[in-house]
């Protein structure tokens, strides 16, 4: 066998993540094994130009059978496993070729999963020896190291400083390939053959988890608990779980006797702590909070054969800080732990809007301004437009407007800020000049178009601009609203209740911006729109909208007609009928 590293992946329909994942990698393996399960777009076309050698193998519903096969086509020493929507740190890859020089059967690595809140941690199998009698088992979430242990009763395995990021669970990865209802299914298939494994029950828990069944997910995990008889490797990860479930279903007292448990196993597990600091949060016991974020500071990062949630001992315990004493009103401290948090994750832009909010305030623009340009020592074009962005958060339209004419590019993301901006400045001549020659059919330029259309009484290409959207239901509810100025019927939009409310979302949309533009008229006509879906809260936010804009005694009519009615109100709404009651004495 030559010596070397082969990369062996299995792929479906993953065009859009191929290239970023070979590009990562191509340098530094001496041949890529693709095996493609039934692409039926570019995927292996792209593979090809990439130089990998194709192979394919046809779908029985085990991931296993799939990796095992293309661990077959491999012609070197070693075989490096990765996925199409993985890549490799570039700064890490150049280690793959010192590692394969040492007498090691498999070594595992850091795969940092992104998600849209959390960078989750795990350690996975990449390096793996090629040798006879390695084979993956399981036929989702696949696993290597008992087979290697048992074909091997000495095989060395090692943790390698290697990373390498994740991107198939961030959503929009997830609902493109349906990946839950799959895992479930397949997983459902192996608790049939073994309605006790432990791991399959932790992974069928993670896939409500991500659905938001949490006590489906829940029920899932203490079963775990219950059958796995000791400490895994994967028990730190369903503790934490466990306890996201009850703080979701907000059984926060269980929550914490459930840390407790878990401190004893795991005496070093920072993850326990910060989530016991934000359930102290969650109630208010902000010195106990502190207290516990400041420890998280203090223990650091956990091992990596424990870590879950990378940040927890750094950065995002001096975020949680930072919004803790946000809350108390103790702005300096606020800002110095949302600094202290940047200086650790430098790219967490969060923390520079916090910073931002917090600035403009509190202090003068001009100071805020030469504070936040601090954060930006080249300043950019980039930079310039989240400079841009915050003042246009805050309020502060003509300086967003001056940092987006510094800006070079005017790419449509630019273009659309700008015209917000405008928007916020009620430029509604001026924008619908501006606009006038755009042919960019996005569907945030389109509706600035046809609120200041409406906000001037230019209504000769409207129906063109609604005609141009691309979401469906509020295409459908603005032309609703056509018929009704033009005084003609409207159909319902709909009776069903849960497609009610995506309606009802457009149409609030419709009446806020017809409030924020000053067309009363044609707000007052709008209010139709309401009868035309079942939404039971309609007239609760109605209330609330009212409210928004400074008209009170509406307001407390629409919420006292919501509580006659349907029976329907929340805290928010109290709080406005007592705020109103006060107003009135």
């Amino acid at each position: 066998m030559k010596k070397g590293i082969s990369l062996c992946m299995i792929v479906k329909n993953e065009e859009e993540n191929l290239p970023r994942c070979l590009n990562s990698i191509k340098n530094y393996v001496d041949e890529i094994i693709i095996v493609d399960t039934g692409s039926d777009d570019r995927t292996v076309e792209i593979a090809r130009s990439l130089g990998a050698s194709v192979y394919y193998f046809s779908w029985n519903g085990s991931f296993s059978d799939a990796r095992n096969f293309s661990m077959d086509k491999a012609t070197r020493e070693w075989i490096l496993i990765m996925d199409a929507d993985d890549e490799m740190d570039s700064n890490d890859a150049m280690e793959l070729r010192t590692l394969i020089r040492s007498r090691v059967d498999v070594y595992l690595s850091k795969t940092i999963s992104r998600t849209e809140s959390d960078d989750i941690i795990g350690l996975n199998p990449r390096l793996i020896k090629n040798r006879n009698g390695y084979r993956y088992s399981g036929k989702i979430h696949e696993q290597i190291i008992n087979n290697v242990k048992h074909v091997n009763n000495n095989a060395v395995i090692k943790t390698a400083d290697v990373k390498i990021y994740h991107y198939g669970y961030l959503k929009s990865e997830v609902e493109k390939k349906a990946k839950r209802e799959r895992n479930i299914l397949i997983i459902g298939e192996e608790l049939k053959e073994n309605p006790e494994n432990p791991f399959m029950l932790f992974n069928l828990g993670n896939e409500y988890f991500a659905m938001g069944e949490f006590e489906d997910a829940l029920i899932h995990y203490l079963k775990s608990f219950q059958y796995a008889n000791g400490i895994t490797g994967y028990t730190t990860r369903l503790y934490v779980r466990v306890v996201l479930c009850l703080i979701e279903l907000k059984r926060y007292d269980e929550a914490i006797t459930f840390i407790e448990q878990g401190l004893k196993d795991f005496p070093t597990f920072t993850d326990l702590y910060f989530l016991r600091g934000h359930i102290h949060h969650l109630k208010k016991e902000y010195t106990l909070a502190i207290k516990d974020f400041n420890t998280c500071i203090d223990m650091g990062e956990p091992d990596i054969n424990i870590a879950f949630v990378y940040g927890v001992g750094g950065y995002k315990a001096y975020n949680a800080l930072g919004d803790i004493y946000f809350e108390l009103n103790d702005m300096d401290e606020a800002i110095r732990c949302y600094i202290n948090a940047l200086k650790l994750k430098p790219d967490h832009l969060d923390m520079v809007y916090k910073i931002g909010g917090i600035l403009l305030k509190n202090y003068n623009i001009d100071y805020a301004c030469n504070r936040l340009e601090d954060f930006f020592k080249k300043c950019t074009d980039k930079d310039r437009m989240i400079l841009a962005d915050i003042m246009y958060l805050n309020g502060y339209y003509d300086r967003a407007l001056a940092y987006i004419e510094n800006i070079s590019n005017m790419t449509k993301e630019v273009y659309i800020l700008k015209i917000m901006c405008l928007y916020r400045k009620k430029c509604f001549s001026e924008l619908v000049s501006e606009m006038k020659d755009c042919r960019q059919q996005d569907d945030r330029i389109l509706q600035i178009k046809i609120w200041s259309r409406l906000a001037i009484g230019a209504m000769d290409d409207i129906e063109k601009d609604v005609d141009g959207l691309n979401n469906y239901t509020m295409k459908r509810t603005l032309i609703s609203l056509m018929k009704i100025l033009k005084g003609e019927d409207c159909e319902v939009l709909s009776e069903d209740e849960r497609e009610s409310r995506l309606y009802t979302d457009c149409i609030f949309e419709v009446l806020d911006n017809l409030l924020f533009t000053g067309s009363l008229e044609i707000f007052e006509k709008a209010l139709v729109l309401l009868n035309k879906v079942n939404d039971h809260f309609v007239l609760l936010r109605l209330g609330k909208l009212y409210y928004k804009y400074g008209y009170y005694k509406m307001a407390e009519d629409e919420i006292l007609r919501s509580l006659k009615l349907f029976n329907v109100y929340d805290e928010e709404s109290m709080a406005i009928l007592n705020n109103v009651g006060r107003t009135n004495q």
